[in-house]
This record gives C-alpha cells, structure tokens and sequence, in this order.
C-alpha cells in the first residue's frame, strides 16, 4: 500500500518540479509570456495526472484490493 501511495503521489511532484524550475527561469529571464504558459502548463498537468490516477484507481479498485487480501469482494 505504501508503495501505490507513494507512486501516486511521485508522478504530480515530478511535474511539479519541473514546472517549478521552468517557471523560475522565466520569472528570472522577465518573460510573462512564458510565466504564463508554464503555470496554465503545470495547472493543467496536475489537473490531468490526479482525475488519471483517481480514475485508474477507482476502475482497479477490485484488483488492488485483491491483491493485498484473500478477502471476496461482494
């Protein structure tokens, strides 16, 4: 369970951190445009990646839970 945890949580932050060292390099450069860009850009992934991985999770949830108990899912 830690580790599905912690894969659903690396693939936000790894477009986080990217993001966040785009959008410093374009704050330090003075470019709005690009400011702008990167943040509707990291917005958007973030969006994407959490309904993607509530999704997926929700679909497999049978399969998930199987895999860590003998219990039958009704």
């Amino acid at each position: 369970m830690r580790g599905l945890g912690l894969l659903t949580f690396m693939i936000p932050i790894g477009f986080s951190i990217s993001c966040g060292i785009l959008l410093g390099n374009s704050i330090g450069a003075g470019s709005i445009i690009e400011i702008q860009f990167y943040y509707k850009l990291s917005m958007g992934l973030s969006i994407f990646a959490a309904i993607f991985q509530n999704t997926i999770l929700f679909v497999l949830e049978d399969l998930i839970i199987a895999a860590f108990t003998d219990i039958k899912v009704i």
